[in-house]
């Protein structure tokens, strides 16, 4: 399945929601995490705009933290002056940065956008708003794979995690490496793939969450299996947030064997 012929649904969604009076400050551009449609949207826009030389750039650049907020990466296609080198094949959070509905729904902390009131939007935006435009951008992409599916959860992931599920030839894992083969059915993608050079540890990530089910199935030693998820959890910040509300859930049931086997 080509997920370039849902691109139409997606437009859709971005066209139905409310502008917002960006000033393009670049104060809110952090990598973004995006579903694998919007993804593949995004990359879209990338290959029809962006020179080969610029490409090959943004797939060999090394992921840096964004000191501002802990968690996030620089965004890799902001450009000068805080401009956004991918404006019109954005995605969702992308669109909806600034709505103060936002702050209401504990998504995002007032500081990424200090310059949006509630005055000046020209649309009231409810906490449901946010929950129906989130829910159909997500629906889109389970027509191509299984979103919530264990072990690996691959709802979501920033820019760079999405670049190393195209590109990166270590990723083995089942699931992962079909997405990868429909997206570079999509494009072609060689002249990126022979220059990508890995920088998220996603792979090795991925390797850490088969260690770790392989552990907790066993169930023999449930400490080395919280070492596991721990590890998962805190040593992989390249990958934002990917994998830390199951994560924490994960660790939660360790413990509770640990505890009964105590």
């Amino acid at each position: 399945m080509n997920p370039r012929k849902s691109f139409s649904n997606l437009e859709v969604i971005y066209q139905n929601l409310p502008p917002v009076p960006c000033i393009s400050c670049g104060l809110c551009c952090v990598s973004p995490h995006v579903t694998l449609l919007e993804f593949v949207y995004l990359l879209d826009g990338l290959l029809n705009s962006w020179p080969a030389e610029k490409l090959i750039a943004l797939v060999a650049m090394p992921a840096t933290l964004e000191k501002r907020y802990p968690g996030n990466l620089k965004c890799p296609c902001q450009e000068e002056k805080g401009l956004c080198g991918i404006y019109q094949h954005r995605p969702l959070m992308c669109r909806l940065e600034g709505l103060p509905v936002l702050d209401r729904m504990g998504i995002r902390k007032k500081q990424i956008c200090p310059y949006i009131t509630e005055e000046e939007m020209k649309v009231e935006v409810l906490p449901e708003d946010i929950d129906r435009w989130v829910a159909e951008t997500f629906g889109l992409s389970t027509k191509y794979y299984n979103i919530y599916a264990e072990p690996y959860w691959l709802s979501a992931l920033n820019l760079e995690c999405w670049l190393a599920v195209a590109l990166d030839p270590k990723i083995l894992q089942g699931p992962v490496l079909n997405i990868r083969k429909m997206v570079q059915n999509s494009f072609d993608l060689d002249f990126l793939a022979v220059n990508y050079e890995d920088t998220t540890q996603f792979s090795e990530k991925l390797d850490a969450i088969d260690l770790f089910f392989e552990q907790a199935e066993k169930q023999r030693n449930p400490r080395e299996a919280i070492g596991t998820i721990l590890h998962i959890l805190n040593d992989f910040p390249a990958t934002g947030s990917y994998y830390l509300e199951e994560g924490k859930r994960y660790l939660s049931l360790m413990h509770k064997v640990l505890q009964d086997n105590l």
